[in-house]
């Protein structure tokens, strides 16, 4: 085989699991006298990472938002965002009684990238049940903007906004 190569290979720096402003369970962005949006933004913007995985509980709000912010303010730039869902499960793994979480990145160069996300998310059962024991779609779950003394945020189902606290992955179908 012959042939030349003017280039080898290209490494770039990808940070896979960044949350954003406004991520479920542990939002804590804060900055005093500027917009969060901005900031946060401008240090990705700032960033020498090429790619990010936006990453969000049970949820692709994150990506969506932080996407869409960036691009308002970037929409020049070359960086890449990648979806990235983590999920909770009633694992235990160590003496610690920490769980197991799994993260599910999609492809965002997909045409319908946000359908299969909005579908896997409706279709994707919790541990948690409503009222009537029916399992809760991870699609029902969102934030309660309310904080919790210890700082995180609270979440509730959007149709019966019962109190859950770190859902979990069912193991059944």
């Amino acid at each position: 085989m012959t042939g030349t190569w003017l280039r080898g290979s290209e490494w770039r720096k990808w940070d896979l699991h960044i949350h954003a402003p406004g991520t479920k369970l542990n939002d804590q962005f804060v900055v005093a006298g500027a917009s969060v949006w901005d900031e946060y933004c401008q240090r990705l913007h700032d960033s020498d990472v090429q790619a990010f995985g936006i990453t969000d509980y049970f949820s692709a709000d994150g990506y969506f938002s932080a996407r869409d912010k960036y691009r308002e303010r970037f929409a020049e730039s070359g960086k890449v965002f990648l979806p990235n869902i983590e999920l909770r499960t009633n694992d235990v793994v160590n003496k610690e009684q920490e769980e197991v979480n799994i993260h599910l990145v999609f492809n965002p160069f997909l045409s319908d990238h946000e359908d299969k996300i909005k579908s896997f998310l409706g279709s994707l059962k919790t541990s948690k049940t409503d009222n009537a024991g029916r399992n809760i779609k991870a699609s029902e779950l969102t934030q309660n903007r309310r904080r919790t003394p210890a700082g995180s945020a609270g979440y509730r189902t959007r149709k019966q906004c019962a109190d859950w606290a770190g859902g979990k992955v069912s193991n059944s179908s």
